[in-house]
């Protein structure tokens, strides 16, 4: 039969991925970009990285490494440096980011737009 309890606990005892994620953000920052959809200017959704976008509000960071992309008016409405190709990413963050979802998930949406 299954068990069901209320408790009080330290959330920082448990091994949960989030608590994992805030310490390593804590400890190293944010190294991969979050890869997001601007729309009019504004931010729709975020393809990669949302939990490293929460921690990074939450610690009150003022930078996260990121990358947005706009397919309807071919503008996101920010200045910054120009992704072309998908080897971009490798110049931008050395050979690890290959290793990464960030550089999955960005070829798969290059080749759609």
């Amino acid at each position: 039969m299954s068990e069901f309890i209320y408790t009080k606990v330290n959330p920082n005892s448990f091994d949960y991925v989030l608590t994992n994620l805030i310490k390593d953000i804590k400890k190293r920052g944010i190294r991969h970009p979050v890869i997001g959809e601007m729309v009019d200017n504004k931010l729709r959704h975020l393809n990669v990285g949302g939990k490293r976008w929460m921690v990074a509000t939450a610690l009150e960071y003022d930078e996260v490494p990121a990358i947005f992309y706009s397919r309807y008016d071919n503008k996101t409405g920010l200045k910054g440096t120009p992704i072309k190709k998908i080897t971009d990413l490798i110049d931008l963050f050395g050979e690890d980011i290959q290793n990464h979802d960030t550089y999955t998930i960005l070829q798969k949406i290059m080749k759609i737009y």
